[in-house]
């Protein structure tokens, strides 16, 4: 049997020069297909070798299924570069759809083999900014603006950019192997094809299949009712109150489809000293810049309802009214399957073995189903939409959660730290037992499951932000503390990894700051809107009548900063470099500061910056160590520690 190549595929359009590029993730090999002048078009030859590489092989795109491979097939009708420019702003400009496209033009879907990671990728970027999230060696931004009358040269400018976006491709999609060899796998289980879908909508296929569903999306209703559990009830003045306000009003649905807020749920409530914030989303309360250490009679207990949502929904039944109970008992078995068949199962496999990984992959589809589809209740245009069961669900775990913060306090164990799912606690040791007796009997009337966990120091900037020490000296944090990942930018990821280090086992911030090799350790990035500018000195120039406000009021005033702000942002419009809309930087010695290219005005968090968008092996020799030491010690401020 032969073995499909995989390789990225991308396109770019102009008035006058079409490219096709393929890049064999293996070999590197580029391979393209250009229009060159706006009347030109493929030739035979080349649609057809074109044809054979998209149809013979595995081709991975970043939003290929929305725009590269319609604008391809159009192209294989024999169009010239002006023909497919046009049809090109059909879809960015006009919002034509994809199916819409296929109809007017009389193409199809050709690609045998497209997997699409724009969608498999987690959050919400474009493919520049998750570039810049993994430490890409080059970022580069389109270099002449779509309608560009392009030069020879500047064509070959803009197949240099195409090959880097292809590189970028190969990186993601290497990156996200594990996700698509799970999604292969239930493919393969369902018979359904989840290549390039987000883990939310293939629970949603998922779901819809195993409940025989086979009608049309649900309408929006105009408003909702909540109708509670019977076990919600309070004792405290105010949160009977909130109680009865939450189940008396009648709901509003927007036309997005999204549950409207209610005033009485905006401000925050004070309960016990901690200002609690409701919502159609989950309860949240923290103290702020806090560190907790115990005592030796003490200790820091982390409680968590175990899979919230999911059992929120077995235990009360919450379905949407057009699907009816068999969704609550499809979660119902999936649960039972994954934690009392399968994780059981795995325990006595050897760890690696084609058993445990066939397991593994089974358990890992019904946690994706569990804890992704609860969104797409939510989600207008899903099948599965039904906001009562949006709203049954947060608000029964809200209300849930004050139950236990409730009873808690009015046995004088006060909560500092609650978020969705789970709260946090600083008690005597010796009243772990009564606190275990509290939740264990109200888990009873619940038929939820409160898991255990316990901390040996808790630092807290605010409800996500926050690093946790457990007792076994494993950092758990969330949040800007937290390690990098795909779903946020970079942001000098050395700081955030000297301040754990240190909050975990004491090392020196100075240490791990100085002995980091990594250059993109000690990089930013971000997307700026319209673009950023560079400028390496901004002269000295300063407003009409500087001196004399200077010496009236005997320091800078505010008026002062905004018109020397305004100076700078004329300046570096005109006499900056461009840069991209997706930047990234280091703090240097000698640095300057980045601008937004529409505006002019600085971009923040720049001061004192040097772009970085080619990735250096080495680390640059003007790299200002004291910057990062400065701002590691601040973020370990925030945190509430005193050193």
């Amino acid at each position: 049997m032969t073995t499909l190549r995989v390789l990225t595929f991308d396109i770019e359009t102009y008035i006058n020069y079409t490219l096709f590029a393929l890049r064999d993730c293996d070999t590197e090999e580029l391979i393209t297909f250009e229009i060159r002048g706006k009347k030109n078009t493929l030739s035979e030859k080349s649609i057809k070798e074109l044809r054979q590489l998209l149809t013979t092989n595995k081709i991975i795109t970043y939003n290929g299924l929305k725009f590269d491979e319609p604008i391809t097939a159009y192209t294989l009708l024999g169009k010239t570069a002006k023909q497919i420019f046009v049809k090109v702003q059909e879809i960015i400009v006009d919002g034509v759809s994809v199916y819409q496209f296929y109809r007017s033009t009389n193409t199809n879907k050709f690609i045998t083999e497209h997997i699409d990671i724009m969608d498999v990728a987690r959050g919400s970027a474009s493919l520049k900014l998750y570039g810049a999230r993994l430490g890409t060696k080059k970022l580069q931004d389109l270099p002449y603006e779509p309608g560009t009358k392009l030069s020879e040269s500047e064509m070959d400018e803009v197949l240099s950019y195409c090959e880097n976006d292809n590189i970028l491709t190969d990186e993601l999609y290497r990156y996200l192997n594990s996700d698509l060899e799970l999604r292969e796998a239930m493919g393969k289980q369902y018979d359904m094809n989840f290549m390039s879908f987000k883990g939310a909508k293939i629970a949603e296929m998922i779901l819809v299949k195993e409940t025989g569903y086979t009608g049309k999306t649900p309408d929006r209703p105009d408003s909702v009712r909540y109708k509670p559990p019977r076990y919600i009830k309070f004792k405290t003045p105010e949160l009977k109150q909130l109680f009865k306000q939450i189940r008396t009003h009648t709901y509003l649905v927007s036309e997005t489809g999204n549950v409207v807020m209610p005033d009485f749920l905006k401000p925050e409530l004070n309960f016990d000293g901690i200002n609690y914030k409701f919502g159609i989303g989950g309860l949240h309360g923290s103290v702020s810049s806090t560190t907790i250490i115990p005592d030796e009679d003490e200790t820091l207990v982390d409680i968590d309802y175990k899979s919230l949502y999911p059992s929120l929904i077995i235990e009360n039944e919450f379905s949407p009214k057009h699907i009816g109970t068999k969704f609550a008992n499809i979660y119902r078995e999936m649960y039972h399957q994954r934690n009392s068949v399968l994780k059981p199962a795995m325990k006595k496999c050897e760890y690696g073995s084609d058993e445990y990984e066939k397991l593994d992959r089974q358990q890992n589809t019904m946690k994706l189903v569990l804890n992704s589809s609860f969104g797409q209740t939510g989600q207008r245009f899903s099948k599965i939409y039904d906001p009562w069961t949006m709203l049954s669900t947060t608000l029964t775990g809200q209300l849930t959660l004050m139950m236990v913060i409730e009873k808690l306090s009015l046995k004088g164990f006060r909560t500092f730290y609650a978020n969705t799912d789970g709260i946090t606690l600083l008690v005597r040791k010796d009243d772990v037992k009564d606190i275990q007796t509290i939740t264990q009997k109200f888990d009873k009337k619940t038929g939820l499951e409160m898991e255990y966990n316990y901390f040996k120091s808790s630092h807290i900037r605010d409800v996500n932000n926050f690093v946790n020490i457990t007792t076994d000296g494993a950092v758990k944090s969330k949040g800007t503390f937290a390690e990098p990942d795909l779903e946020k930018n970079a942001q000098t990821p050395i700081v955030f990894e000297a301040v754990r280090k240190y909050l975990q086992d004491g090392t020196s911030m100075e240490k791990t700051i100085r002995n980091c090799k990594k250059v993109h350790d000690f990089c930013s990035s971000m997307r700026v809107t319209g673009g950023a500018m560079y400028a390496t000195k901004i002269p000295e120039i300063y407003p009409d009548g500087w001196d004399n406000s200077l010496a009236k009021w005997n320091r800078i005033t505010k008026v002062m900063e905004k018109e020397k702000a305004k100076l700078d942002a004329e300046f570096v419009k005109k006499q900056g470099n461009y840069l991209g809309k997706v930047v990234r930087w280091y703090y240097s010695t000698d640095g300057n500061t980045i601008h937004r290219k529409n505006s002019g005005y600085k971009v923040p968090m720049t001061d004192g910056c040097r772009p970085m968008m080619n990735l250096t092996k080495k680390l640059p020799k003007d790299l200002d160590y004291n910057w990062y030491i400065d701002y590691a010690y601040k973020m370990l401020s925030d945190l509430g520690v005193k050193i």
